[in-house]
Formats: structure tokens, C-alpha cells, sequence
């Protein structure tokens, strides 16, 4: 058993040992075929990340947004609202005295 456990050990070594090269190989023959870095596993993975924070980003920026959406584009427009929030709120004020104490 520990002579087939001992067999198995070195056939992965020797495994290992070619993946490892024929990895190097690999990267030698993309490199020298010119292929950019933006191409890699490992950059496009490093942009999908960034991709996905900005998108977070982006939606906060949206929601901050969203707050000001009923603003007047003017102030003139700004101040027009407000005098009629004031009068919808002294309207209130005579119909409901009671809220107004």
C-alpha cells in the first residue's frame, strides 16, 4: 500500500512538474506572439471588478440624483414652488388649527 501511496506521490510530481512547464511555455510562446496584457485571464478579471464598482458607484450617483428631481431647474421656478408649499401649508393650518399648536 505505501509502495502504490509512494508511486502515485512521485507520478503527480512528474505531473506537476510538466504542467508547471508547459505553462512557462505557454506564456513564452503568447508573449513572443506579441498578444497584449489587456487579453489576459488575469487582467480582464482585474476589469470585470472595476467594471463592478463603478456600477455601484454609478447607482448611488442615480439615487443621489433621484433626491433632486422634483427641484425647479431656476430659482425663479424654486421660489414660485415654495410660495406654493406655503400656501398649501396655511391652507392646511386653517383646516386642521389643531396641528398648529
Amino acid at each position: 500500500s505505501s509502495g502504490i501511496n509512494a508511486e502515485y506521490g512521485e507520478t503527480a510530481k512528474v505531473q506537476a512538474h510538466h504542467f508547471v512547464e508547459s505553462t512557462k511555455e505557454y506564456k513564452k510562446k503568447l508573449s513572443l506572439s506579441g498578444i497584449k496584457k489587456e487579453y489576459t485571464h488575469e487582467h480582464l478579471e482585474r476589469m470585470a471588478e472595476r467594471v463592478g464598482v463603478l456600477e455601484e458607484q454609478i447607482e448611488e450617483t442615480k439615487t443621489r440624483i433621484g433626491q433632486f428631481k422634483s427641484v425647479p431647474p431656476s430659482i425663479p421656478m424654486a421660489k414660485e414652488k415654495i410660495r406654493d408649499l406655503q400656501t398649501e401649508i396655511t391652507a392646511i393650518e386653517r383646516e386642521f388649527p389643531e396641528l398648529c399648536l
